[in-house]
C-alpha cells in the first residue's frame, strides 16, 4: 500500500535529507478563509517502534504551539489539512493526502512518550528554537536568545510550546511520474485501505 511505497522510498534515499520535507496547507480565518502552505520535515510515522499499532499509518511532524500555523490548526476540532510530497529521486514520485484531519489523543497510545520521543530525535539547532521567542517576532529581538533560554533550562522538561502534528490520512493520491500511474487509495473502517488505478 501507499505506506510501503513511501517508507522504502525514504529509506532508500535516506542520505538526501531534501525528500523528508513536504508541503502543509491550512486554512486560516483573517476573516475570510485564506489557505496558507509552508515546509514542514517529516518525523516519521506516529508509535514507529510498534508499527502494526492503530495509529501506524499517521504521519507526524513538529509545531510551535506559539506559530500562525498552530494557530490555524487549533482553530477548529479535527482541522482539514492536505498534504503535497515530491520525491524526485524516487522514479519523481508523488504523493497528495488531500482533506486530511488532525487528530487528538488517544487513549491507546502514551503521547508523552512519544513527544519526547521525537523532541530527542531533533537537532539541537531544532530544540533550540523552542526556548527563543515567538515565531514571526523581529529578528533583532532574537539574537542570541534561543541558545541562552536553552542553557538556562535546567529541569530537563521539554518546552510546553513544542507540540507534535498528527496527520491522520483518510486518502492518499500517489502519482508516479515516470510511468504515468496513478493511485487513489482510500481508508475503509477498521483503518483498512482499498486502491484504484486512475488516468493520471
Amino acid at each position: 500500500m501507499w505506506k510501503g511505497a513511501l517508507t522504502e522510498a525514504l529509506a532508500k534515499y535516506n542520505t538526501d535529507r531534501s525528500i523528508l520535507f513536504y508541503a502543509l496547507a491550512t486554512l486560516a480565518r483573517d476573516p475570510a478563509p485564506i489557505p496558507r502552505v509552508r515546509y514542514v520535515v517529516h518525523r516519521g510515522f506516529v508509535n514507529d517502534a510498534c508499527p502494526e499499532g492503530e495509529e501506524c499509518d499517521c504521519l507526524l511532524t513538529t509545531t510551535d504551539l506559539r506559530s500562525a500555523k498552530a494557530e490555524q490548526i487549533l482553530e477548529a476540532s479535527d482541522a482539514p489539512v492536505e498534504i503535497a510530497w515530491y520525491i524526485a529521486p524516487e522514479r519523481r514520485q508523488r504523493h497528495r493526502f488531500p482533506d486530511h484531519k488532525l487528530q487528538g489523543k488517544t487513549s491507546k497510545l502514551d503521547w508523552d512518550r512519544e513527544r519526547v520521543r521525537v523532541w530527542n530525535s531533533l537537532s539541537e539547532t531544532m530544540q533550540s528554537a523552542f526556548y527563543g521567542p515567538p515565531p514571526g517576532q523581529p529578528s533583532a529581538q532574537v539574537k542570541d536568545m534561543s541558545s541562552n533560554m536553552m542553557a538556562n533550562n535546567t529541569n530537563e522538561t521539554l518546552p510546553e510550546n513544542f507540540a507534535l502534528v498528527v496527520i491522520d490520512p483518510k486518502e492518499v493520491d500517489m502519482l508516479d511520474l515516470q510511468h504515468a500511474r496513478r493511485t487513489i487509495f482510500v481508508r475503509q473502517e477498521k483503518r483498512t485501505w482499498t486502491s484504484s488505478e486512475v488516468a493520471p
